[in-house]
């Protein structure tokens, strides 16, 4: 089960205090999911007034009204058959509120960085803007980056010459290189030749800040921030558009892993710009999302496809780990791991939910996080935390105690 954050980790194993369940960036709060969770397991949640209780997927036939611990509840029942509960009292409380000082459309990316040695989150929206926010408060610490084309799809956070860099990409073939400090674009935005930039990771190849992009024209390719200019020769080999790139380092040295629509999984020599082994294959449908981690020591990838099937591979063996992990309704949502704790948990969007799998033993760990509306980014932040974007919305998700 996760809570949110309440404040700085400086202890991820000592007893966490009762949970509050309001995001200190968000415009409302969070549903207390020990009291108000959904009788179905799918859960909605009040908005301020002059916004709708959202969740349901059918009519709504009717509407009753509680009082749970002192607070005003909604209750509905639709025609898709489900219960839904919504928290009225901040909108009676509040009204509209104040005027939103977040992003005012959909968070599309989340990533994390330092910022003069602070941890700091930062989020792209649909708004056309990127902002960074103080990790343990939420505030924003630097002024909003606007004027952004399009929406960003895919970023990663880097340091070029001892500044702070945001790589973004989005719907075209351009990287636009973003300064977090400033609040300002640096420098022209780059052609990448994909095509269009499907993912985008980070790495140091040869103490060189890159960042490797992949795309439609079924490759990926390395990219020195620095110079602006690539790196060797695309990584050639799938057959189809390349959707998903995630980096690690084997054996001292730096690796890309990548996934296509071609079903396959690779790997990469970041330093020859080489193929390492076949093709990772088992997947029976689009690959969508990779990330790595290590288990028990190991490095470890881990994809997830079309087919609702996630699948684990170690990465010095190039064989599959274990049996997919299946349950995956949505395979287009979010996925990362984070690594807070003792074992890697793999965090997955689906709808407005977040599910967590223990990696090392392949199962379903802990409760499902239900949030107010559908979750569209995550990001592993320090202590085994997790970044949410969901709806115009950020929080912070964090480990609760037994």
């Amino acid at each position: 089960m996760y809570e949110t954050s309440t404040g700085a980790p400086d202890d991820v194993n000592a007893p966490l205090p009762e949970p509050r369940w309001t995001a200190q960036w968000a415009d409302g709060p969070l549903p207390d999911q020990r009291r108000l969770s959904p009788l179905t397991g799918h859960g909605a949640t009040g908005q301020p007034v002059g916004r709708p209780l959202t969740g349901h997927t059918g009519k709504v036939w009717d509407v009753a009204t509680t009082v749970v611990d002192g607070r005003l509840v909604a209750v509905t029942a639709s025609a898709d058959h489900t219960l839904r509960t919504g928290d009225l009292s901040y909108a009676l409380a509040h009204g509209d509120g104040p005027p939103r000082a977040g992003h005012t459309a959909t968070v599309t990316a989340v990533t994390t960085t330092l910022l003069d040695g602070s941890p700091v989150i930062v989020t792209a929206g649909a708004d056309h803007t990127l902002r960074v926010r103080d990790l343990d408060t939420g505030r924003q610490v630097t002024a909003p980056v606007a004027g952004l084309e399009g929406e960003v799809t895919a970023m990663v956070a880097s340091e070029v010459e001892g500044r702070p860099v945001i790589v973004t990409a989005g719907s075209g073939d351009t990287l636009r290189l973003l300064d977090p400090v400033r609040g300002e674009h640096d420098g022209e935005p780059v052609i990448s030749g994909h095509g269009r930039v499907l993912a985008l990771a980070g790495a140091t190849l040869a103490g060189r800040p890159v960042v490797i992009t992949a795309g439609t024209d079924r490759t990926a390719a390395i990219r020195d921030l620095a110079t602006r200019r690539p790196v060797g020769d695309p990584l050639t080999g799938h057959t189809s558009r390349v959707t998903a790139v995630t980096t690690a380092e084997l054996a001292g040295r730096p690796v890309a892993v990548t996934g296509s629509w071609d079903r396959t999984v690779r790997l990469w020599d970041l330093g020859t710009g080489r193929q390492i082994g076949e093709p990772l294959t088992g997947h029976t449908d689009w690959v969508t999302s990779v990330a790595t981690t290590l288990i028990d020591g190991r490095p470890v990838a881990v994809s997830r496809s079309r087919d609702k099937t996630v699948r684990r591979w170690d990465l010095a063996t190039l064989k599959e780990i274990g049996a997919p992990l299946t349950g995956h309704t949505d395979p287009n949502g979010p996925m990362v791991v984070t690594t807070g704790g003792a074992r890697p948990v793999l965090a997955i969007g689906q709808g407005q939910a977040v599910h967590f799998w223990d990696l090392a033993a392949g199962c379903e760990v802990g409760n499902e996080y239900t949030l107010p509306l559908p979750v569209a980014a995550l990001a592993a932040v320090p202590g085994g935390r997790l970044a949410v974007g969901f709806g115009p919305e950020v929080a912070v998700l964090r480990p609760a105690a037994d």
